[in-house]
């Protein structure tokens, strides 16, 4: 934005005003979260644009591929599969 205006582009530099504007972060929020989410990580990393989420046993991940491959999952490695929530 400072660029165009710079460059003397005030139509290029007011759209990408508009686009800075429009995306960045509100530091209002984040004072306000903060305390929360130092808190309560689970919520932070859910906060987080982008994040991982680990909920499948390894065990779980090997089944399913024996599965797919036509062979039979164990019964043991079935009833594995259901974790209760955090």
């Amino acid at each position: 934005m400072l660029c165009y205006r710079g460059l003397g582009s005030n139509e290029v530099a007011a759209r990408e005003e508009k686009l800075y504007l429009r995306f960045k972060g509100d530091e209002a929020s984040r004072a306000i979260t903060g305390p929360y989410k130092l808190a309560h990580p689970e919520d932070n990393n859910e906060a987080q644009p982008i994040h991982e989420h680990v909920s499948v046993a390894l065990e779980f991940a090997e089944s399913r591929t024996r599965y797919s491959e036509g062979k039979s999952p164990k019964a043991k490695v079935r009833s594995q599969n259901v974790r209760a929530a955090p």
